[in-house]
């Protein structure tokens, strides 16, 4: 996987959770968080925003289990908030919310929103416009639990019907009910927009974003893919 070409682009290695650190209604942590172990089966480490609680932990403490990689990025002003107890897997501490965002993406083969709140609508929207801009060409998708993100597509199938989203940027973003379909549909995936600007014209190494990604070595505290 990676940024470049416009071929199928696996997502087994580093996949980013976005934000989700609230703890979920019963429903959805019935259903949400289950089928996760399949990220294990599949060779998919995971990157997310560093917490212990609500969603992001509960991935984090599935995708641990089940023997994989997991690394949290998180701001040291949040670590008392979002870190209850002993932390998940590894852990690199950042000075803020961009350096934060900037690191997780660089590390990250995918990315892949829970149900959420504004923190995780803000990254997700993020990173289907830097795939619009052509920063990265890397899979986002949305796991569509219950429904939760029903008027949310809507409002973009309706950008796109009234001509202020692109009709290919609308295929950016990949969406599934169950964890197992999506990582199917993104193991799938095959850019079909073009793209701003290429990615080279970018100063994306002001994100550290075009930085090779190092071998994980970040250990201690809380760690696709967060609020």
């Amino acid at each position: 996987a990676g940024d470049g070409g416009q071929g199928g682009v696996q997502v087994p290695h580093g996949v980013r959770l976005l934000r989700q650190q609230r703890r979920p209604t019963q429903g959805v942590r019935r259903r949400g968080p289950r089928p996760w172990p399949r990220a294990g089966r599949r060779g998919v480490d995971l990157v997310y925003g560093g917490g212990s609680i609500g969603l992001m932990g509960l991935v984090a403490r599935t995708v641990l289990d089940g023997g994989r990689r997991v690394v949290g990025v998180i701001p040291r002003a949040l670590m008392p908030v979002e870190i209850l107890g002993e932390s998940v897997g590894e852990v690199k501490v950042v000075s803020d919310m961009h350096e934060r965002k900037a690191e997780m993406a660089r590390r990250s083969e995918a990315f892949i929103a829970l149900p959420g709140g504004y923190g995780t609508m803000e990254e997700l929207l993020e990173m289907i416009t830097w795939s619009q801009l052509g920063i990265h060409n890397k899979p986002v998708g949305l796991l569509n639990v219950d429904g939760y993100y029903d008027t949310l597509l809507a409002l973009f199938d309706k950008g796109a019907r009234e001509g202020f989203i692109n009709a290919d940027c609308r295929h950016i973003l990949v969406s599934a009910p169950t964890a197992a379909e999506l990582l199917t549909k993104m193991e799938q995936y095959t850019r079909s927009h073009q793209e701003v600007a290429p990615a080279t014209s970018w100063e994306i190494s002001e994100l550290g974003y075009a930085k090779a990604p190092p071998a994980i070595v970040v250990h201690v505290e809380a760690a696709g893919i967060c609020y």
